[in-house]
């Protein structure tokens, strides 16, 4: 990302944060297809689960990286706020007490 450029650069990651977030929810709640057998349908729902799980955590990445950069930029704004209340519903013990005060 163009470091000349410090306001977009957070929330460009805020937006790809937003989207593998999205894309994790979506995969959690797509439906089990109905011709599978229990126990297929069981292991369907643990992949499907593995798989949110790992965009969860790119969505984390990207929030975690547009915070930081904002930090480091001295960044405030639209897109630090709802990137830090993302993290907060994604990590809420480890960002309830985390502030944009820079």
């Amino acid at each position: 990302m163009n470091q000349d450029q410090p306001d977009w650069a957070v929330a460009a990651l805020y937006q790809i944060g937003c989207v593998y977030k999205e894309y994790a929810r979506s995969l959690m709640k797509s439906e089990i297809p109905y011709f599978l057998e229990e126990k297929h349908s069981q292991h369907y729902k643990n992949v499907l689960v593995k798989k949110a799980d790992k965009y969860n955590d790119k969505a984390i990445d990207s929030f975690e990286r547009a915070l930081f950069r904002a930090k480091k930029g001295k960044i405030k704004g639209k897109y630090v706020e709802q990137t830090l209340l993302e993290l907060r519903k994604l990590l809420p013990e480890e960002y309830k007490k985390v502030w944009i005060n820079w």
